[in-house]
């Protein structure tokens, strides 16, 4: 099993997960949209699976049910954008996890803002 390494990368208004293995190859990645822009929505999470490796990207937000996976689906894949809107201004944490045959085998947070 290859060494997985989860890097928090991001703007103020762009916060981004990687997943990268032991070879420096990114293998997804999980991203917030915290306002709507160019038809994307704000509040929303979504993952990317970028390798086909046999892991799937898992991320979820601490504030409600809100799960974004690409379990299920062929590399490369990008899952839709998990909302709906939020109360403005809180702050809550976006995890992001690499995963196989549905165990999380590491995880990442990161804060976030609605």
């Amino acid at each position: 099993m290859p060494t997985l390494q989860i890097t928090a990368v991001s703007s103020e208004d762009y916060p981004l997960v990687v997943v990268v293995n032991s070879t420096g190859e990114v293998m997804g990645w999980g991203e917030w949209s915290q306002d709507p822009y160019n038809g994307q929505p704000g509040d929303a999470l979504r993952v990317a699976d970028t390798l086909t490796d046999g892991y799937a990207v898992y991320g979820y937000l601490s504030a409600d049910n809100r799960v974004a996976t690409t379990s299920g689906h062929t590399a490369v894949y990008v899952s839709p954008w998990v909302g709906p809107n939020l109360p403005e201004n809180h702050t809550y944490d976006m995890t992001i996890c690499a995963q196989r045959n549905g165990l999380k085998i590491t995880c990442k947070s990161h804060p976030v803002t609605s």
